[in-house]
């Protein structure tokens, strides 16, 4: 009776073990029935095992093997990028030669034929413990398959080995420029929060683009209206898998893409237009960070308070001594202000200047303006007769003035 007992307890115990794994095996291997999986801007895989899947008959090979043994998942799209993660994978699964394939498909349609025409994408093991399928162009709220496999057509061996783990991660709400999150600059650090955890690349040309020789893998996009006219953009607080930090501040992201400033954790720009709004991109190199923690930063647009140039009005025009031969003098834009009450003249769209003054020896005078930053960008000058109160434009020149008539004796003003 005993012994009866014990091999009936044994059987149960038998029965569960074999329910156990057919349960995890069978539930998302049959195209028509495939697991339904939510994407997340955070990660939380759940385990799976290919060993005792079958197969789907009647696919191309794609990456992989058309016979091997397969599981189907079905999500709907909530971003146009989310990423497909393969995690944990048991050492059959993470062969970089036979292991595992991740794909995805644009139909829900289990017929091989249309299958076969509606791939997307399909990704193989590299023999690490981790896959991920990177997807692009999306239609939010569309469905899509996917199909786990490998490039063999059988799974033998330990049950172990062909572990693995899947989520589906949404790209950040900022991954696309149009997307862009507002921040607001301050004359103090006020930091935004930010991710690179499931980034993408946008594909973007930019003119001057100081990342164009190393280029970057990921991105998020931010955007901001310029309360000065040299602001600087800062990150910091990086996450340990934030590699190769930088940002650019952008004129845009589509059309023609100017580029005002470039650093790695800081970036000031030169002689922004106040009430614009300016793009910043925040990019990476190398390897995408596999975690949230390891993604994070933080974000920040600072004002300068510096004070403006002692020569920002006419009427502290700094004195310049006229020769037969180019005396230079040293200036600076750096907070430099409109000033308003200047005749417009011959020059429109001016959004700061500085003022300078000379007394003309000669009937003709040249004016040359040289130097100046990168982004000191549509630079002109601007001539004037008469006094600060009552000033007459004579002439404009971009960026000089050649052979201005001028009265020996008499004493000009010159706006840059």
């Amino acid at each position: 009776m005993m012994n009866q007992a014990r091999t009936t307890i044994q059987l149960l115990l038998l029965t569960a073990v074999l329910h156990l794994v057919g349960a995890q095996a069978l539930a998302q291997e049959n195209c028509t029935a495939p697991m339904a999986v939510t994407p997340s801007l955070t990660c939380s895989p759940i385990g799976y095992n290919l060993r005792f899947a079958a197969s789907t008959t009647g696919l191309s090979n794609f990456c992989g093997n058309s016979g091997s043994p397969d599981h189907w998942f079905v999500f709907t799209a909530q971003s146009t990028g989310p990423i497909i993660r393969l995690s944990s994978m048991g050492s059959s699964m993470a062969n970089a030669a036979n292991g595992a394939r991740v794909q995805i498909f644009s139909t829900t349609s289990c017929t091989p034929a249309i299958l076969n025409t509606n791939s997307l994408a399909c990704a193989s093991a590299s023999g690490g413990a981790n896959l991920n399928l990177t997807t692009s162009n999306l239609s939010i709220g569309t469905q899509y398959l996917v199909r786990v496999f490998t490039n063999s057509a059988t799974a033998g061996g330990a049950t172990a080995n062909w572990n693995y783990s899947l989520c589906i991660q949404d790209a950040p709400t900022n991954d696309l420029c149009a997307n862009a999150i507002t921040i607001n600059s301050n004359i103090t650090c006020i930091n935004t929060t930010g991710n690179m955890y499931g980034a993408t690349l946008s594909a973007i040309t930019i003119n001057g683009d100081c990342l164009a020789s190393t280029p970057p893998t990921y991105d998020v996009w931010y955007r901001f209206v310029a309360q000065t006219a040299n602001p600087t953009v800062t990150i910091s607080s990086l996450g340990g898998q934030f590699l190769n930090p930088n940002i650019q501040i952008l004129s845009n992201c589509t059309g023609t893409v100017t580029q005002f400033a470039c650093g790695t954790t800081s970036a000031t720009a030169d002689y922004l237009s106040v009430g614009t709004t300016y793009f910043i991109r925040v990019s990476g190199s190398g390897t995408l960070p596999t975690t949230a923690a390891g993604g994070a930063f933080d974000i920040c647009v600072t004002d300068p308070t510096t004070t403006a140039p002692f020569n920002d009005e006419c009427a502290n025009a700094i004195n310049m001594q006229s020769s037969s031969s180019c005396l230079t003098a040293p200036g600076s834009m750096a907070g430099a202000t409109l000033s308003v009450s200047a005749p417009i003249g011959c020059t429109t769209g001016a959004t700061y200047d500085v003022w300078y003054k000379f007394t003309a020896v000669s009937s003709t005078t040249n004016i040359t303006l040289s130097g100046g930053a990168n982004n000191f960008t549509n630079r002109g000058l601007q001539l004037f007769s008469g006094t600060c109160g009552a000033l007459t434009s004579v002439t404009c020149g971009a960026p000089n003035i050649t052979g201005a008539a001028t009265t020996p004796g008499q004493t000009y003003y010159v706006r840059v």
